[in-house]
């Protein structure tokens, strides 16, 4: 699944394992013409599909949040 915010692209990866559902996020961007990629995962299992993406976005979000702020 793949996001665009503020100049950035975002990349969801969600897989199931063990009856629970994990993400990792990848986040593109370039910083003075140089590509840059971020990766996470997040530590949590997710009940569903649905919400391990939504959580896999929020934090992919916050986390380019957090580097914009001077």
């Amino acid at each position: 699944m793949e996001h665009f915010y503020k100049n950035h692209r975002i990349e969801i990866s969600v897989w199931l394992d063990n009856n629970g559902w994990f993400v990792s996020s990848f986040i593109y961007y370039q910083v003075e013409g140089t590509n840059i990629l971020q990766t996470f995962s997040l530590s949590e299992k997710f009940a569903t599909y649905d919400g391990a993406v939504r959580a896999g976005l929020a934090a992919a979000q916050k986390w380019i949040d957090e580097k914009s702020e001077p």
